[in-house]
């Protein structure tokens, strides 16, 4: 066991929208537990959800949040800004989602451990409806060249990190911009057994 103190914060923009209809007004829904569901534009939710999981030794235990998984989190919305400041796994949580404009926002993070603790590491994953994007490709820090998001995706066996300050999913039906402030290691992978 060591002595785990750290603090980060993350930038991402999200930028949605649906080919061939024009953008208007949006809003980003964020549940009282800190997780984003998506963003409504003209109405229609843009599906996605987000999670902040803290990720145990070797990957043995994934603990996510989620409805009725936090002792007390504390959700505060003052006009465009939604706050949320969680704990758990030894670790606070302080989340701040801004809208950005049509089909955007920025989610603004911060990480605090409270205890001592033996981690692979604390993320920010974001959930993609294999609905929409099951054949969707990936452009990574404003590339011309497309990839199969099926073809980034790490197996229980290989964990396969990138680094990036963009990537782009496109599909058929919906298109989805994440930027980091800075350069930040991605993992793509399908998740299951979680906490």
């Amino acid at each position: 066991v060591f002595n785990l103190k750290f603090s980060f914060t993350i930038l991402i923009l999200f930028l949605f929208s649906i080919l061939f209809l024009p953008k208007t007004i949006a809003q980003t829904e964020v549940m009282a537990w800190g997780n984003l569901t998506g963003i409504r534009v003209e109405g229609q939710l843009m599906e996605f959800e987000t999670s902040l999981r803290v990720i145990g030794k070797d990957w043995s235990i994934i603990s996510a949040t989620g409805k009725e998984k936090q002792p007390r989190p504390r959700y505060d919305r003052d006009g465009i800004t939604q706050t949320v400041n969680t704990d758990f796994g030894g670790i606070q949580f302080s989340e701040i989602v801004k809208e950005n404009g049509t089909g955007s926002a920025i989610v603004n993070l911060t990480a605090k451990a409270v205890k001592d603790t033996l981690l692979n590491g604390v993320y920010f994953c974001i959930e993609l409806p294999e609905k929409y994007y099951s054949n969707a490709t990936v452009r990574v820090n404003g590339s011309g060249k497309k990839q199969a998001l099926s073809g980034l995706v790490s197996t229980a066996e290989k964990i396969r990190k990138l680094s990036a300050k963009s990537i782009i999913a496109e599909s058929e039906m919906r298109q989805l911009s994440i930027t980091f402030d800075v350069s930040s290691s991605l993992i793509i992978r399908k998740e299951k057994n979680i906490r």
